[in-house]
């Protein structure tokens, strides 16, 4: 009788051990970046998010960590999203695993966009033959300032751009980049900062015009746009 309850007791607690679940924790870093324009202009980004977890087919909020490094610990093997809005406002979700115990990046691209939410006539995609769309930017700080111009043209089969003493024909992957520099300033970047930039586009010899002032010192959308377009910017 005394080996039976022996047994029996073992028995139960090895039963009990089985059905304790070994728990895993996993470690992961929120880092706000620039997916598509230069990393350098993150520094300026207020990292506005929230982030969730969706485990046991229930969703909570996370606190977020006080400390800059944005870095959560302890996190329960599971899935989880973040929501957050990027420099035009636009709401993301993004989901993500944590699934291992190390130190994992979850980057969230701030200066993404869905361009297909657009309504507006584009000013390039307005030109009729002939025509040219002028691009006028001034900016102004405390201490510096500096004005630029880029004029894009419609000719017979192709589009030119000038800027300063360069002249290129663009490709139709530098339309559509013209085409999302338009949609980003128009959607426009929030903040008050010392610089402000100022743009001016009209089509010469029209009355189509839009003019904008930039203060959030998140876009500087302008040199991003002559960047991408492979332009010297220090070409005199």
């Amino acid at each position: 009788m005394k080996y039976l309850f022996i047994i029996t007791s073992i028995s139960f607690l090895l039963g009990c051990k089985n059905k304790i679940k070994k728990q895993h924790f996993g470690r992961i870093k929120i880092v706000p970046i620039y997916c598509k324009y230069d990393q350098n202009s993150a520094k300026f980004l207020d990292s506005d998010y929230k982030i969730f977890s969706k485990i046991n087919n229930q969703i909570l909020e996370l606190k977020i960590p006080v400390h800059y490094n944005l870095i959560f610990d302890s996190l329960n093997y599971g899935s989880y999203f973040v929501e957050y809005n990027t420099i035009y406002n636009q709401k993301k979700v993004l989901n993500f695993m944590v699934s291992k115990p190390t130190l994992d990046k979850v980057n969230l691209c701030f200066d993404s966009m869905d361009y297909s939410l657009n309504k507006t006539n584009l000013f390039i995609n307005q030109l009729k033959l002939g025509q040219t769309l002028v691009i006028n930017f001034k900016s102004r700080s405390c201490f510096d300032g500096d004005e630029a111009q880029l004029k894009i043209t419609k000719n017979d089969s192709l589009f030119t751009a000038e800027y300063k003493k360069q002249k290129i024909n663009l490709s139709k992957p530098q339309i559509k980049l013209i085409e999302e520099f338009e949609i980003e300033l128009r959607n426009g970047a929030k903040g008050l900062y010392s610089t402000i930039d100022t743009y001016n586009l009209y089509i010469e010899d029209t009355s189509k015009k839009y003019t904008k002032e930039d203060s959030s010192n998140k876009w500087r959308g302008f040199y991003n746009l002559i960047n991408l377009l492979e332009l010297k910017k220090d070409d005199k």
